[in-house]
C-alpha cells in the first residue's frame, strides 16, 4: 500500500523540471502579442509556487528556483506590465504575489515595493469585491511582503469563510471545494507557516471531512483537487493514515512520463470535445492548460510531504482505532445537524410508515401495482415496525389482506414474479408466512422459496463459500431456517481486499468489496470484536458513501452504509450520511427529489412506485439498521 519517500522525491523532481521547461506557458508576453489580464492567474500561481517551494525545501538557490525567479523578475521589470498596477486595481494581488515571492528568495525591488504600498494606502484593496478566500490570498501576500494594510487578519477572515465550521463534504460542489482548500492553504501559507493556526479540536473534526474528500476526488478522478486535499492534510498536520497514503499512491500513478500531472478528467474530455478530436492527443497549448495547475500544486504538496516525513506518523498505529471513528456505541455528531440522533430516525420511520400505509390501503393501487411494489411496501412496513420491536394489528391485517388477494390470483393463474428481485421475494414470503398466508408460487413445495433453498443447499460447499454473490440468499434462508449456517469469508481475505483496494476503483470493484464485507459478517448477523482493522475498513466504506452521495447515488450509498454497520463501525462521516438521507425525505414520507428527466423516463405504474418506492425502501433499510443493532434478516420469522 505504501510507496516510499523515494517515489515522492522523484515525482517532485520530475514535476518541477517540467514546469521549468515550460515557463513560456506562464509568461503572458510569450503567449500573446498583447497582455491579457486572464493570463495573470498563471503568473500569480507560478509566483506562489516559487515562494512555497523555496520556503518549504530551503532550495532558494537551486537551478529550478533560480530560473523561475529570473522569469518572474524579467516580467516584473517590464514597464508595460508594472504600469498596470496603478491602472488596474483588480490586479493588485498579482503584483503583491510576485513581490512576496521574489522577496522570499532574496530579490526585493524597492521600486515595486514603493508602488505597491502607495496603492494600498490609496485604498485599492477596497475597490474590488472579493470572496473571503480571495481576500485571504491578498492578506497572506501582503503579510509575506511586509506591507502595512488595514484589511482583516487571516483568522478573522477564516471566521466568515467556508471554514467557519467544518463543512459537510456531501454538499460541496467544485467551486466550494476550491474555496475550502484555499482557505486552509492561505491560513498556513501553503505549508510554510509553522505555527498552529487551527485548534486541535477543530482539526480533529476536520479529519473525517478531509478523509472522505480524498476518497471522493479519487473516485471523481479530479487529480487537481486531490493534490490540494493532500496539501491541506499536511498543512494542518494530520498523521499519514491509510487515506493519505492511498491518496498519494493515486496521485503518483497519474504523472505523465514527462513529469506533468493531469487535471480533472472532466476537463480533459472538455478539451477533446472542443478540438473535436477525442481520440487524438492534446495540442501543446491544451496540454499545458490541462496539466500546469495540478503539477504546480503537486510540487508544493510533495515538497511538504518530504519536509514532514519523519515528523508525523506514516500510518495510524494498528493498536489504536482511527481518530475519525470507532466501534463503540458513542455516536459522533453529524456535520449537518450537531443534534442529530436516533429520535430523528424514529420520526422518519414513522413518517414513511404513514406513506406506505396510504399506498397499500388504496384498493385501486393494489390492483394495478406490480408485485415488486407490493413486496417493497410490505418490507418497508415490516422494517418500520420491527425495528421498533413491535408488530401492530394494523400491519397484521394489511399483510393478511394482501396475501389473501395474491393467493387467490395465484390459484387461478400462477403469478409472474420474474420482475421482483429474489431477495425481496424471499423477505415478502417470510412476512406473509408470519400471517399464516400461503401463496402457492412462493410457499408451495414447488414454490420459489423451497426451490431456492433446495438448489443452494445442494450446492452448499464443504469448505469456504467462494460464491459471495449468493451469500445474501444463503444468509436470508439461514434466518428462515431453510439453509445451514453459511460460511463466513475469512478475515484475512477481507483484510487483504481492503489493503489492496484502490481509492479510484470502479463501481464493480466497490460492489465486490461490499459483498465481501457482507459475506464476512453474514449480513450483520455475526458479532465482531472491536478491532482497529475493522475500524479502518469501516472508515473506508463511510468515506466511499460520501463520494456516492455527492453524486446522488443513493442506492450504492445505502449499500455501503449498511456494510459499515455490519462491521459495527460509526464515525462522523457515517452519521453525516445518515443525516443526509433524512434530508431526502419528502414531507409526505417518501424519499427522493428527482429531476424532470428521471420522472419522464420512469417506468411502472407511476413515479411513486418506479422512483420513490425503491429509494424509500433502501433508505428505510439503512436507517432502520442504524438503530440498536437491528438487522432485517435477523428480524424475519422462521419458516
Amino acid at each position: 500500500m505504501y510507496k516510499s519517500t523515494r517515489h515522492v522525491d522523484r515525482f517532485v523532481r520530475k514535476a518541477i523540471r517540467w514546469i521549468v521547461l515550460n515557463l513560456d506557458g506562464f509568461d503572458p508576453f510569450k503567449r500573446n502579442e498583447a497582455y491579457d489580464i486572464r493570463d495573470g492567474q498563471r503568473l500569480g500561481e507560478l509566483a506562489i509556487l516559487l515562494r512555497a517551494y523555496a520556503s518549504i525545501t530551503g532550495r532558494l538557490h537551486s537551478e529550478e528556483a533560480r530560473k523561475i525567479q529570473q522569469r518572474l523578475y524579467s516580467i516584473q521589470q517590464r514597464q508595460d506590465f508594472s504600469d498596470r498596477l496603478l491602472r488596474s486595481p483588480e490586479e493588485l494581488v498579482l503584483f503583491v504575489e510576485i513581490y512576496a515571492s521574489l522577496k522570499a528568495v532574496g530579490d526585493e525591488p524597492e521600486y515595486s515595493r514603493e508602488l505597491i504600498q502607495r496603492v494600498i494606502d490609496a485604498g485599492y484593496p477596497a475597490f474590488t469585491e472579493r470572496l473571503p478566500h480571495r481576500v485571504m490570498d491578498l492578506v497572506s501576500c501582503l503579510e509575506r511582503g511586509g506591507f502595512q494594510h488595514s484589511l482583516p487578519s487571516l483568522s478573522r477572515l477564516r471566521d466568515v469563510s467556508i471554514l467557519a465550521r467544518v463543512p459537510c463534504p456531501i454538499v460541496l460542489n467544485e467551486d466550494a471545494l476550491y474555496f475550502f482548500t484555499h482557505v486552509i492553504m492561505f491560513l498556513y501559507d501553503f505549508g510554510s507557516q509553522r505555527r498552529p493556526v487551527l485548534s486541535q479540536r477543530f482539526i480533529y473534526r476536520l479529519r473525517p471531512a478531509l478523509s472522505s474528500l480524498v476518497v471522493a476526488m479519487c473516485q471523481e478522478r479530479h487529480w487537481d483537487l486531490l493534490a490540494e486535499m493532500l496539501l491541506c492534510w499536511d498543512c494542518v498536520g494530520l498523521p499519514h493514515d491509510q487515506f493519505y497514503v492511498k491518496g498519494w499512491n493515486e496521485l503518483l500513478n497519474t504523472q505523465d512520463h514527462n513529469g506533468a500531472v493531469p487535471g480533472p478528467e472532466w476537463a480533459l474530455q472538455l478539451y477533446q470535445k472542443v478540438k473535436r478530436e477525442p481520440d487524438k492527443p492534446l495540442d501543446a497549448e491544451s496540454y499545458f492548460a490541462h496539466h500546469y495547475h495540478t503539477t504546480l500544486v503537486s510540487v508544493i504538496a510533495g515538497s511538504l510531504y518530504l519536509q514532514q516525513e519523519g515528523k508525523l506518523m506514516r500510518l495510524t498505529s494498528k493498536s489504536e482505532l482511527p481518530e475519525s471513528g470507532n466501534q463503540r456505541r458513542a455516536k459522533p455528531p453529524s456535520l449537518l445537524r450537531h443534534n442529530f440522533n436516533g429520535n430523528h430516525v424514529r420520526q422518519s420511520l414513522r413518517l414513511s410508515y404513514g406513506w406506505l400505509i396510504g399506498l397499500i390501503a388504496d384498493q385501486q393501487f393494489r390492483l394495478r401495482a406490480p408485485l415488486s411494489a407490493i413486496c417493497s411496501i410490505l418490507t418497508g412496513l415490516w422494517m418500520c415496525e420491527s425495528s421498533n420491536r413491535q408488530c401492530s394489528p394494523q400491519l397484521r391485517a394489511i399483510v393478511h389482506e394482501t396475501g389473501q388477494m395474491l393467493a387467490l390470483q395465484d390459484a387461478q393463474t400462477p403469478l409472474d414474479w420474474t420482475s421482483t428481485p429474489a431477495t425481496l421475494r424471499m423477505i415478502a414470503a417470510a412476512i406473509w408466512r408470519y400471517a399464516r398466508i400461503e401463496i402457492p408460487s412462493l410457499h408451495g413445495s414447488q414454490g420459489f422459496v423451497r426451490q431456492a433453498a433446495n438448489v443452494l443447499c445442494d450446492d452448499f460447499p464443504q469448505g469456504d463459500d467462494d460464491d459471495i454473490a449468493l451469500s445474501e440468499k444463503r444468509a436470508l434462508l439461514f434466518c428462515m431456517g431453510l439453509h445451514p449456517r453459511p460460511y463466513a469469508l475469512p478475515r484475512d481475505v477481507l483484510s487483504r481486499a481492503f489493503r489492496d483496494f484502490s481509492l479510484s476503483a470502479p463501481r464493480n470493484q466497490i460492489e465486490n468489496l461490499v459483498l465481501q464485507v457482507k459475506a464476512h459478517t453474514l449480513h450483520g448477523l455475526r458479532t465482531l470484536p472491536a478491532s482497529a482493522d475493522y475500524a479502518q475498513m469501516g472508515s473506508i466504506l463511510c468515506a466511499l458513501t460520501v463520494s456516492h452521495l455527492r453524486n446522488l447515488d443513493f442506492m450504492q450509498g445505502c449499500n455501503l452504509l449498511r456494510a459499515a454497520a455490519y462491521l459495527d463501525y460509526t464515525d462522523v462521516n457515517r452519521m453525516t450520511c445518515l443525516d443526509w438521507l433524512l434530508l431526502q425525505q419528502r414531507p409526505s414520507g417518501e424519499f427522493g427529489f428527482f429531476e424532470s428527466i428521471s420522472i419522464q423516463n420512469a417506468k411502472g405504474t407511476d413515479a411513486l412506485t418506479a422512483l420513490h418506492l425503491p429509494l424509500t425502501l433502501e433508505c428505510l433499510w439503512t436507517l432502520a439498521e442504524s438503530r440498536y443493532n437491528w438487522r432485517l434478516f435477523g428480524s424475519l420469522p422462521p419458516w
